[in-house]
């Protein structure tokens, strides 16, 4: 049971990563803009890691 929620979670972590991947991130941010932001709102950019 818990192999199954853990697949279900990384399938859902995957779907955000492809919407961050669709707003302008790269591969390695849209992963980690899941975690720190959440799934991406339609007008949303990729938030960047730099500072300015």
């Amino acid at each position: 049971m818990t192999s199954y929620l853990i697949v279900i979670a990384l399938i859902i972590w995957a779907l955000g990563a492809i919407q961050w991947k669709n707003a302008g991130c790269d591969l390695k941010e849209s992963i980690g803009a899941v975690i720190t932001d959440g799934f991406p709102e339609s007008y949303e950019e990729c938030p960047t890691t730099e500072d300015p």
